[in-house]
């Protein structure tokens, strides 16, 4: 961008800026203006609405009195004579007697009950609630407010107690009268239609709801707003509103007051859209005029940087007239004209340095390559790429060369060695570091067989604690497997007699992977065995295992277990699920139910807990499946998990097999869901098949 350019740009920015400043000021105190005018109207709005409540006020307050004097009425009211009241009543509105045109009426007894109301309801309801009522009778004086109708129409009510005359009170009357009069009335007095509706926008009452109904179908109306304009069929409109409060002072309704502002917002715009003409014309008067001012000021500097670009280009044959001119630019020429005689004294210099160069690149070149010699081939091809790399830094420019410290010979030499010094320097630390790292390898390749034989032997003590096999009764077959995820794993399974009748089976999953789950698992087997040795019953051993293992757990490891005891001489299988996966019994009729939990925790997490058991009967070819969730958690390379809808469709496609060919089953068809994907989990799975007998 050229700098006249630029210039004008800074100069239209600052107006713009300027202008932005003022427009946003007056706009600023437009909205002062707007906001103290909306205060105004809608004040001045609040008072007429005041003053035409009250003159309704006075007409139906007029009608209250002489209807609640009526002795007639008041003895029908006593007497709970509805007829009597309704005769009276319509009596007076056809004569005239009493009442004006009231639009509503009610009478109720002290307790509030409908005793006669000009409403067409089935069950009409009355104008005041209970409380209303009580607050009239103890203030001695009429209540009045705005309510709905049973059409959702808002009228205006009074009321007052009924006493007879020893000062009873025997009920009450209202009277009340619909708002469309008194809106009537505001719009003679202002000129503007006036309407109410709900707080949600809905019309109540108005002078023209056509007019209303138009301005809802164009846009939504901002009720909280005090004051707004509205463009609807072409014409403007200016709404002011205010609140209206019924019964206890809460809102009811928004009076709003509607003026045909046109003109005056045609008059508005019309201003708007000339002002804005004059500052734009203003704005590209002085724009064009500085334009012209700095094109003609530019002039000799265009020249200036005509010659720069011939010297730029190593053009020295292109000069510019000195004027006698004194300001900036007259010295900038000068300026120019003494660099050009520089250049020409330069160009000059270069040449001779360019031969210099040229005889210290050929000694480079020759004693780069004999010391080159004694290195090794990789370091070679390295040097010989210096040497490439230098002879490329002589050929460039002189100021580039002074930025890389060449240039003079002693430059490009201090070039060569530095390159040369890093090249063995670098291989001899190299060499170093290949020592260190074959050091270090050796050493971490020696641990690792260390660990690695440790880990063997680990592995096969765990699987010689696990559950030795038994060999199958007249009354049961029983078999397990444990696949640990590493060498060790946290999962084990255990079985073994409880006496000549009863059989106990534990399976359980130890929080964690590894040497730690190993260790843990380790110890819950042998508390388990021990504890067993003293208390048969599953709810006391599950509960004493858990106490035990909560009392020293430093490092907060659970272990979730199932662990059964199975009754030969009942068929009954008692057990407790510490937060375990639930086992899957298949009966020989070929039904397939999971054990119901039990609502334990898992053993080790909280001490002193109270552990419930379950019990099922188990029948002559009757399966048990127990696993942990290493099964049903099996995942594929995308993530997607075995589950335990899987593992039902599976188990119940299996017909006869002994219990170590059902694991067998399970197993091969976890791997072929794997397919090949890492295993996560230790995998373990107990068989339990009863037989006859």
């Amino acid at each position: 961008m050229l700098l006249r350019t630029r210039v004008i740009v800074i100069v239209l920015m600052a107006l713009l800026a300027v202008g932005y400043v003022l427009v946003q000021a007056a706009y600023e105190r437009e909205r002062v203006v707007d906001r103290r005018f909306a205060e105004t109207s809608e004040a001045g709005l609040a008072a007429l609405w005041k003053e035409v409540y009250a003159n309704s006020l006075v007409s139906l307050s007029a009608d209250l009195d002489r209807l609640s004097r009526e002795a007639g009425l008041i003895d029908a009211v006593s007497n709970n004579d509805r007829s009597a009241l309704s005769d009276h009543i319509w009596e007076d509105l056809s004569s005239g007697r009493s009442l004006q045109a009231p639009t509503h009426i009610d009478v109720v007894d002290t307790s509030n009950r409908v005793l006669f109301t000009l409403s067409s309801a089935v069950f009409p309801q009355p104008a005041f609630g209970q409380s209303v009522v009580e607050r009239m009778i103890a203030a001695q004086k009429p209540v009045d407010g705005l309510r709905y109708d049973r059409d959702l129409r808002l009228v205006l009510l009074v009321g007052t107690a009924l006493r007879d005359p020893d000062g009873r009170v025997v009920g009450a009357v209202t009277v009340g009268t619909g708002v469309t009069p008194a809106l009537n009335r505001m719009r003679g007095s202002t000129g503007s239609h006036m309407v109410i509706v709900s707080r949600r926008g809905r019309l109540l009452a108005g002078t023209d709801p056509d007019l209303w109904q138009r301005m809802a179908e164009h846009e939504e109306i901002r009720l909280v707003e005090p004051i707004q304009t509205l463009d609807v069929d072409g014409r403007v409109y200016t709404l002011v509103g205010t609140e209206l409060s019924g019964l206890g002072g809460s809102q009811t309704a928004r009076l709003i007051s509607i003026r045909d502002t046109t003109e005056n917002a045609l008059a508005a715009r019309r201003l708007t859209y000339v002002s804005v003409g004059i500052a734009l014309g203003l704005v590209g008067a002085i724009l064009i005029g500085l334009f012209l001012y700095l094109r003609r000021s530019f002039v000799p500097l265009d020249r200036s940087i005509g010659v720069l670009d011939a010297l730029a280009r190593g053009d020295t044959s292109v000069g510019v007239e000195v004027s006698g001119r004194e300001d900036e630019v007259g010295r900038i020429l000068r300026t120019i004209e003494v660099f050009r005689a520089q250049t020409i004294t330069l160009q000059g210099l270069e040449r001779a340095r360019n031969r210099q160069r040229r005889r210290q690149e050929r000694l480079i070149r020759n004693q780069m390559q004999a010391l080159a010699q004694t290195l090794d081939e990789a370091e070679r091809e390295g040097v010989i790429g210096d040497l490439a790399e230098i002879e490329a830094l002589g050929r460039e420019s002189a100021d580039k060369a002074r930025v890389q410290g060449a240039s003079d010979g002693l430059g490009l030499m201090a070039v060569a060695l530095r390159k040369l010094a890093s090249r063995v320097i670098g291989q001899q630390n190299r060499l170093r570091q290949l020592i260190e790292e074959l050091t270090e390898a050796l050493k971490a390749k020696t641990a690792f067989l260390a660990l690695q034989q440790e880990l063997d032997i680990a592995a096969r003590i765990q699987k010689s604690v696990l559950a030795r096999p038994m060999d199958p009764t007249e009354r049961f077959e029983i078999a397990g497997l444990m696949i640990p995820a590493k060498e060790v794993g946290g999962d084990y399974y255990d079985f073994f007699m409880l006496g000549p009748d009863r059989l106990a089976m534990a399976v359980a999953d130890v929080s964690g992977k590894g040497v730690a789950a190993a260790f843990f698992m380790a110890i819950t087997r042998t508390l388990l065995r021990a504890t067993t040795a003293l208390v048969t019953d599953p709810t006391s051993t599950i509960t004493r295992l858990n106490d035990i293992l909560s009392a020293d757990n430093d490092e907060g490891m659970f272990v979730t277990m199932f662990y059964g005891v199975m009754n030969f001489s009942t068929g009954e299988l008692s057990y407790v699920s510490a937060g375990h996966n639930p086992p899957i019994l298949k009966r020989a009729n070929g039904e397939i139910v999971t054990l119901p939990q039990t609502g334990g925790v898992a053993l080790g997490v909280v001490e002193g807990f109270d552990f419930a058991s379950g019990k099922i009967n188990l029948a002559a070819g009757d399966l048990l499946f127990m696993f942990t969730d290493g099964v049903t958690e099996a995942s594929k390379v995308d993530g997607e998990l075995y589950g335990d809808d899987r593992l039902l469709r599976r188990f119940a496609g299996i017909n006869g097999e002994q219990p170590a060919a059902v694991i067998d089953t399970v197993v091969a068809d976890v791997r072929l869901f794997e397919n090949g994907a890492a295993q996560a989990d230790d995998i373990t799975c107990v068989a339990l098949q009863l037989r006859a007998g």
